[in-house]
Formats: C-alpha cells, structure tokens, sequence
C-alpha cells in the first residue's frame, strides 16, 4: 500500500538532500497496515511489524519524517499496548474513538496540556536481540528504544508481551537493559515506581500476555559531587522525559554546594530524583525563582511525607514530586541546591 517504491521515493527519498530538507521540512509517513480493532490476533503482529518497518524506513528519512504507527482506540483490551508503542514510536499520536467512548485517563498520560509526549528522536528502533523473534510465537518480551531528546544521553523502551491470548494471561518474564551508557533514575510507567539502575544493568519485568511497559531512563547527574541527581520529567505519563527541555548540574567552586536545575516545556506534577549519602542535603528547592522546601531540608534520613509547599519526598524511592501548578504549556525550571556539608578536596 504505502509502501510500493513509488511512494517511497516520492514521499521520502525524493526530497532528501533537497532545499526543503535543509530548511527544516518534515514530512508524515504511514508505516504500517491498519488498525484493526476487532482482529485480536492482529494487535500484537501490528507492534511487531511497525518496530521492524521503522528500522527500515528509519535508514531513509534521516529525521525529516515522522513515521505514523496509524491510529488506535484507547478503550479497548489492547489500549495500553498500542498507547505504549506510540509513546516511543516518535511519530504522531491520535486516537479513532467513539463519541462519548474514549478512556480519558490513557490520552491524559500520552500527553501534556493536549500536547503529545514524544519523543523528540524521530525513529524508534527494535532491540537489537529481538529483533529476529516472532514476539507472537515466542515466550519472550519484545521491546523497542528510541532516545527521548537528541542533545541530552537518556532513552525510552517499551516491552511488550506478544505471546498468546489476553484472556489465558501467559506471564513472560524478561528485562529491559539501561541504554544509557550512564547510571540512570528509571521510571517503570504501568507498575509506577521508580528504580535506579546502573550502567550495563537491567530492569526486571514480568508481563501478561497483551500488557507492555513503559521504561524512561534519566541519566544521573552529580556523581562528581558525590551526590545523584536527574529530572524525570511529568510524573503520571507513559513519557513523562520527553517534557524536559534541559538540565544542568554546577558546583560551587568551594566544594560545599552545588545547583541542579530543570527547564520543562510544560507545568504539572514534577518528579526529581535525588540520591543523598551521609551528610549531604537538599536544602533549597524553588520553582520559577520561588523558594518551597520548608527547614531543615532534606537528608538520606527524612521519612517520606510532606516537606514543604506542594513537595512531597518519598524516601523509599528517593522521589521528591514537586507541585508545579495547573498541568499547562508553560516554560517552568525547578532549581535544587544540594549541599555536601564538607568542602569537597
């Protein structure tokens, strides 16, 4: 259909390298067959065939075309699969819902502010070792990376169980590898929970037949000052990284306090992970400039619960949710000063 050589060509091929292209065209491409709601057996094939075409397509378009995974339903048995897949595809995402039938809570968590959290990269990619398993005939999870932004070392990875029926619910145990060749805050979308992982090192998940995960590596920053510290981005989505626009991390030139600071495209819940070992502090957060950690800050030893104004600090998994105001598309930088309590030599 789409994908005969004269519509390639036309479509793709025929406009690289021309002065559209350098002036910043982008182009949308359909990569797969349709959607078929009532064919259960086709949505997990429909995965598996848009990851391998996007491998494909993805050597052409040299970033100038968003690849369309097609439409989906979100009130449907395989919603989550399919909203999964778009949140990595790096292509545009849209539903074909009923009037009065669309489940609003999945499309709140694929977007910000009726914006759609992509990624910023263009072309998704299968993972490499399961790439040449039929995901449908085999007891194993399929996943597909793609990189959250194109100047920043983080990543996104959907796993997918693709094996057997959703009603028999066939458990497949599997992992999914850190990306990023940097320790990492991972941010598990389904199961909500938060997890450091180390560089070279994996996320363990066990998915029923039809369920798919979705898994936001931040890299940590920090390691120098002897903290750990990354942005992770709106909290409560199945991308929440691809809200960030920067992140920056500067010592003092004493040794005895540095700055962490995020930029993000829009306003809502803000998740910041912060490891701190014996005798370091976070002692200022602000939001826009203004002051919200209530004394004497925060230390490896606070219990979870409030700490100040719209913070909340989760001591298990070293979560500090910041309350950013009414989720909107609105610039917003949240600033934290960590202190070491020693002059760092």
């Amino acid at each position: 259909m789409s994908h005969s050589p004269n519509v390639i060509f036309s479509s793709i091929l025929g406009k690289l390298g021309s002065g559209s292209a350098q002036k910043g065209w982008q182009n949308t491409f359909r990569n797969s067959d349709d959607f078929w709601p009532e064919r259960p057996e086709s949505h997990t094939w429909h995965v598996y065939t848009n990851a391998l075409n996007a491998l494909l397509l993805g050597t052409f378009t040299q970033g100038r075309t968003l690849l369309d995974w097609d439409m989906f339903h979100s009130s449907h048995t395989y919603s989550w699969l399919h909203a999964a897949a778009r949140a990595v595809s790096g292509g545009p995402i849209y539903v074909s819902d009923k009037p009065g039938h669309s489940n609003r809570d999945l499309l709140v968590s694929l977007s910000a502010a009726g914006r759609a959290l992509r990624p910023r990269a263009t072309g998704s990619l299968p993972w490499p070792v399961t790439t040449l398993l039929d995901p449908t005939k085999s007891r194993s999870l399929f996943a597909v990376r793609n990189r959250v932004t194109t100047d920043r070392s983080d990543a996104v990875v959907a796993a997918f169980n693709c094996f057997g029926d959703p009603a028999a619910a066939v458990a497949v145990a599997g992992w999914v590898e850190n990306p990023v060749a940097a320790d990492c805050a991972a941010v598990l979308a389904r199961h909500a929970r938060v997890v450091r992982v180390a560089r070279d090192a994996a996320v363990p998940l066990v998915l029923k037949s039809g369920e798919a995960e979705v898994v936001a590596f931040a890299p940590i920053e920090g390691k120098e000052f002897g903290v750990g510290v990354a942005c992770l981005g709106l909290m409560g989505k199945l991308n929440g990284l691809a809200a960030i626009e920067a992140t920056t991390f500067t010592p003092q030139a004493d040794g005895t306090s540095a700055t962490f600071a995020a930029t993000l495209w829009a306003s809502g819940l803000v998740g910041l992970f912060v490891d701190l070992p014996a005798g370091a502090t976070l002692a200022s957060v602000a939001v826009d400039g203004g002051s919200k950690l209530l004394a004497p800050g925060v230390t490896g030893q606070t219990a979870s619960g409030a700490v100040g104004d719209g913070l909340e600090w989760d001591a298990a998994e070293r979560v500090l949710r910041v309350d950013c105001g009414r989720e909107e598309i609105r610039r917003v930088r949240v600033e934290l000063v960590l202190s070491a309590g020693v002059a760092k030599a």
